[in-house]
């Protein structure tokens, strides 16, 4: 059954508050990069990414057999959606591992999309049916990347996916930041690595916080959910509070696990 949801209170500043914004600091370099040359750190980021992968690939099982019985769109769609978000997340994963940046930020555009929909299906369910159903000129016109920040109400920032276009997402020169040969200010494992985590959570949250409320908690509810959060939770407990405050999610009414 799909319970028509309140939209959830819009934070004060849309997702715009990242690194990307504020690479101009020298106090956010010198903490990035000191993160950065932290082993833990590293090695709990990587952790996260890691268990990601897994835990969206089972939670889309769970709906595509829910959905497949049940006839429900809305639980197809958000699997595919799992699916999706699940063969990025290990791709990126082995693309960080070996530090293939610049492909990472590509990868991540490509995520933060999937990002604009769960979010769209946790406000709207049935926003997930209707683009599961549509035929590419109709996703075209209403799920492109603009008309669903449109939708999300101020939530997400067209500065925020413009940056990520320019740094991944096209040939742009601004590029050169995630490539070591041209020697940016930061290393780029230092910026890119913390951000997926924080794109990860954000995208997580959506699909968790619109399972809970359709009355499939069983989808989310697994142990390599478990397992994910509980490395989100080991993250944050070292992370950086800078890089932390780069979520994007406070104060947005979609709460990070831990």
């Amino acid at each position: 059954m799909v319970r028509s949801q309140q939209k959830p209170a819009l934070a004060s500043v849309p997702f715009a508050s990242t690194i990307m914004e504020d690479l101009a600091r020298q106090e956010t370099i010198t903490r990035y990069a000191a993160a950065a040359a932290d082993e833990r750190i590293m090695q709990a980021r990587s952790h996260l990414i890691g268990s990601a992968g897994p835990c969206f690939d089972l939670t889309a099982k769970r709906l595509h057999v829910i959905g497949f019985f049940l006839k429900n769109d809305v639980a197809l769609g958000t699997a595919l959606l799992c699916h999706i978000a699940s063969d990025l997340i290990s791709s990126i994963h082995a693309l960080c591992e070996s530090k293939r940046f610049y492909s990472v930020a590509a990868l991540l555009r490509q995520l933060i999309e999937v990002e604009y929909l769960a979010f769209l299906g946790y406000i709207e369910p049935l926003r997930i049916a209707e683009w599961y159903r549509s035929p590419p000129e109709q996703i075209r016109r209403q799920f492109s990347p603009k008309q669903m920040r449109r939708a999300s109400g101020g939530l997400f920032a067209d500065h925020e996916y413009w940056v990520h276009c320019e740094t991944g997402g096209h040939p742009h020169p601004n590029g050169r930041i995630l490539l070591a040969e041209y020697s940016p200010p930061l290393d780029p494992s230092a910026a890119t690595v913390p951000d997926v985590c924080h794109h990860i959570g954000r995208l997580w949250n959506s699909i968790r916080l619109a399972q809970t409320a359709q009355e499939r908690q069983d989808c989310v509810s697994h142990e390599l959910a478990d397992a994910y959060e509980f490395a989100v939770r080991e993250w944050r407990a070292i992370e950086d509070e800078l890089v932390l405050s780069h979520d994007g999610i406070r104060g947005s009414g979609l709460k990070e696990e831990g």
